[in-house]
């Protein structure tokens, strides 16, 4: 037969291994968001570069900068290098969710598209 404070010892023990297992359990569940959320700024970023590299290269004097800026909400770093092929380069600092990635220099993601230039 089980005494009464055995039962007591088993609710505390409980209790101890929800705490040692907490924080593992959400520093895998912010390593999950922050996958995403990297996954989704590449994403975007891809599809920007894409849109400015065919838009300059139809009107060569349009502004590839401002094509990839007016479709992220993120800070970007572009260059636009018009010739025979117009090359659309972009850089962006992505937010961090894991708090052990800030003190390793933070997370950015990059996409480049090149397209031949069409003649007027």
């Amino acid at each position: 037969m089980i005494r009464r404070q055995d039962r007591v010892e088993e609710r505390g023990q409980a209790t101890v291994e929800f705490a040692v297992v907490l924080p593992l359990v959400a520093l895998l569940l912010l390593t999950v968001a922050q996958v995403v959320v990297v996954g989704r700024a590449q994403l975007v970023l891809q599809s920007a570069v894409r849109e400015a590299a065919r838009a300059c290269a139809v009107h060569p004097a349009c502004d590839g900068a401002a094509i990839v800026r007016s479709h992220t909400n993120m800070e970007v770093d572009v260059s636009v290098a018009i010739g025979v092929d117009v090359t659309v380069h972009a850089v962006a600092d992505v937010p961090v969710l894991v708090p052990g990635l800030r003190a390793v220099g933070g997370l950015s993601v990059s996409a480049s598209a090149t397209m031949r230039s069409e003649p007027a």
